[in-house]
């Protein structure tokens, strides 16, 4: 899945297959009908989400279940995309109905507007955008830009939004970075910002932080997607610690607490505070990441979300994680 959006009385669900998009309309009025039985699963899928952590994945499923035909048409196995062939592919629209109490769908004609409208692009005239010019970072051409694929990987991994993406074709410049969509506006503005001050406050320097690397642009020149430096040999401590002993969770909660400790000093929040977003680099180093804001289910509270006291909250949860009792890093250098 790319997108799924839910309005009061519509949804919209974009996914890819075999590095193809498709874009799945649904309203109410179109589940009308003498049998009602799939207007009523469309509104109780709707009113269960707000209580089951799993009626979302099923709606989508309920979704996409009457597509599979239209989706399923037999093609070669796709090479690894360009990051403009991901996002730009080829794209069908499909809208579902109610016909005889169950849902069926039909291929749409192309609309530009509806397939232009999937992708956010962000101006280079956007201030901060001008601010990153200003200050040097690199802009590279999204069809300079692949995924890098894991050892092994299915066919149906070419369809995730990419992780890590390299350079094409130029073994002078075969550097990795870590890919950052820009999905949403607000989202990507908070991290350029935050990136940015790492860039020029000499302070940050010695802090274990994600550092800007490159703005991605399409061939119109509009902002696709940030770059941040690869860090070598790193996972995510949620997977470092099935192999860790106790000593070292215990320096990674001190010196992740340090990070948040440095941050907040400079009035920044994190945010997302969660495990997927501190990396241990191959030397037991600890990595902050993430600066886009949201929140994982679990880590930290709605009403608390993007604030010092949501990061303290999801840092004293990472903490538990690793085993570290409450307080204990508490006023520890690095």
């Amino acid at each position: 899945m790319l997108e799924f959006y839910i309005g009061d009385d519509n949804i919209a669900l974009t996914i890819m297959s075999r590095t193809k998009r498709y874009h799945i309309l649904l309203t109410s009025s179109d589940l009308l009908g003498p049998k009602g039985e799939a207007l009523q699963t469309f509104l109780t899928f709707k009113a269960s989400m707000h209580y089951d952590p799993q009626a979302m994945e099923a709606f989508q499923d309920w979704l996409v279940a009457p597509c599979i035909p239209l989706t399923h048409i037999a093609t070669p196995c796709p090479q690894v995309p360009t990051l403009a062939e991901y996002f730009a592919p080829e794209t069908t629209i499909i809208k579902l109905a109610n016909e005889g109490g169950r849902l069926v769908a039909e291929g749409c004609p192309d609309d530009t507007s509806v397939t232009d409208s999937l992708v956010l692009k962000i101006s280079q005239s956007e201030p901060l955008v001008v601010e990153a010019l200003a200050q040097g970072v690199p802009c590279v051409e999204a069809e300079r830009l692949r995924t890098v694929m894991e050892e092994g990987a299915w066919e149906a991994d070419y369809d995730l939004i990419p992780h890590t993406v390299e350079v094409v074709g130029n073994e002078e410049e075969q550097k990795r970075c870590y890919f950052k969509g820009a999905f949403e506006q607000g989202s990507f503005m908070r991290e350029l910002d935050v990136l940015l001050r790492f860039r020029t406050d000499s302070f940050f320097d010695d802090v274990r932080v994600s550092r800007l690397a490159d703005l991605v642009t399409s061939i119109d020149h509009a902002i696709l997607v940030l770059l941040v430096d690869f860090i070598p040999g790193s996972q995510t401590i949620e997977s470092a610690i099935l192999s860790s002993s106790t000593a070292p969770r215990h320096e990674w909660a001190r010196r992740v607490r340090h990070i948040v400790e440095t941050l907040h000093s400079r009035d920044i929040v994190w945010g997302n505070v969660n495990p997927d977003n501190i990396l241990i680099d191959e030397k037991g180093g600890a990595w902050v990441t993430d600066f886009s804001g949201g929140r994982v289910e679990g880590w930290v509270n709605r009403h608390i979300e993007g604030t010092l006291e949501g990061d303290l909250q999801g840092l004293g949860n990472v903490e538990t994680m690793l085993g570290v009792e409450s307080g204990e890093c508490e006023g520890s250098g690095d």
